[in-house]
């Protein structure tokens, strides 16, 4: 019987992954997550972005690599990771300007490489919308294995305030930045005395997406709809969601 409790949580043992990997494979075909995650140039064209050269991914992916949990529990939920560059970046700009996830043939993302902190912070935040696609919930609408909620219902999204979201898509924002915020508080000197990143940049993400996770766990308490499994499952999100959200608050 699967613990659905854990599923939500990145695990040491790896059992998160193990089940992910398995939903994913059911709900795709076995060709899904079959491997290791490989970095790849981008196969097609962007608008406003380039494809670069997989080793130009290898700064951001090092800096994951420094949350061991996290870099388990994320790449091993994805199939591939294109880097891509803002045309005409000199690699020096902060955040990540542009990330996605491509579930179907394989479970691939994109993130850019401009700023290695913001492209890492990118690859958490699009990986983590890979474990729940590969579970069945989709942006705007869901397989009804863990969520019950109407995908015609509306709600108060705590990333997007331009309109109101299904309860899928205000899943897949919150459970992402809470990716990022796990990673940032993982990365904050504080807590890893050799990090290549300053406690100043770090704080200024957490100061930034802290609000954001607490508004999305207080609605997804209020309105979440859930089955027998789902309701196992979104509890750990949330009580996984506390445990970060009291390591955020400690360093701001």
């Amino acid at each position: 019987m699967t613990d659905w409790y854990r599923v939500g949580v990145p695990q040491e043992d790896g059992y998160d992954v193990e089940v992910i990997r398995g939903h994913a494979q059911r709900r795709w075909g076995e060709r899904i997550l079959a491997g290791a995650m490989v970095v790849e140039r981008l196969p097609w064209e962007m608008d406003r972005y380039e494809a670069v050269d997989p080793d130009e991914a290898a700064p951001l992916l090092d800096l994951v690599r420094l949350w061991p949990l996290g870099w388990s529990a994320l790449s091993g939920c994805v199939d591939a990771f294109y880097p891509i560059r803002t045309a005409g970046s000199s690699m020096s700009g902060g955040g990540c300007s542009c990330g996605h996830s491509l579930p179907g043939e394989r479970l691939a993302i994109y993130a850019t490489v401009d700023n290695a902190f913001g492209g890492a912070e990118g690859f958490c935040h699009e990986a983590g919308h890979a474990r729940l696609y590969a579970l069945g919930i989709d942006m705007e609408a869901h397989d009804g294995k863990l969520l019950a909620n109407d995908p015609e219902e509306r709600y108060e999204s705590p990333i997007r305030k331009d309109k109101l979201r299904p309860m899928s898509a205000v899943l897949q924002g919150q459970y992402a930045y809470i990716f990022v915020t796990a990673f940032d508080v993982a990365l904050h000197p504080q807590n890893f005395p050799s990090s290549p990143v300053g406690a100043a940049e770090v704080e200024r993400y957490v100061g930034h997406n802290l609000p954001r996770i607490k508004e999305g766990r207080a609605t997804i308490e209020r309105h979440v709809k859930t089955t027998a499994e789902g309701e196992k499952f979104i509890r750990g999100i949330q009580d996984w969601t506390d445990e970060v959200i009291a390591r955020a608050e400690v360093l701001l």
